[in-house]
């Protein structure tokens, strides 16, 4: 069982409200970043990092509103903001349909670590080595 947006929602929705600001990152104001994310945020059960790259947005958007007093004032975006934009209008697409159940894994890896090496295996395959001094610092 899946979890996906449906296509009208990501293509009318979200994907169109990111290339308008993509257009034009000067015209916008902190107001309608922040409904821009919380839409994305809203679509974290069906797409798996909409946490991960929202969180540049919403930083943007309370450093702004704690700077100034207007909301409703477009203020240029930062450079992350915008390439938090652009990973989602390229990416949303592939991203959406989460499965409510985690996969069965396929194969089993087993791996141990000391304080003087590690070690794995996987079928009848092994490596094993020993830590560097620096990484066993």
């Amino acid at each position: 069982m899946t979890v996906v947006l449906p296509a009208g929602k990501l293509r009318r929705g979200i994907r169109r409200s990111i290339k308008q600001i993509l257009d034009g990152p000067h015209r916008h104001s902190p107001r309608i970043i922040h409904s821009l994310t919380m839409h994305i945020q809203a679509a974290t059960f069906a797409i798996f990092p909409a946490r991960l790259y929202t969180r540049h947005l919403l930083y943007y958007k309370n450093q702004t509103v704690k700077s100034a007093a207007n909301w409703d004032q477009p203020r240029p975006l930062d450079s992350a903001s915008l390439e938090k934009l652009r990973w989602w209008h390229l990416n949303i697409s592939k991203w959406n349909g989460r499965s409510l159940l985690p996969p069965t894994p396929n194969q089993t890896m087993f791996a141990n670590a000391s304080n003087t090496g590690w070690g794995c295996s996987r079928n009848n395959q092994r490596a094993h080595g020993y830590w560097t001094a620096e990484e066993a610092a």
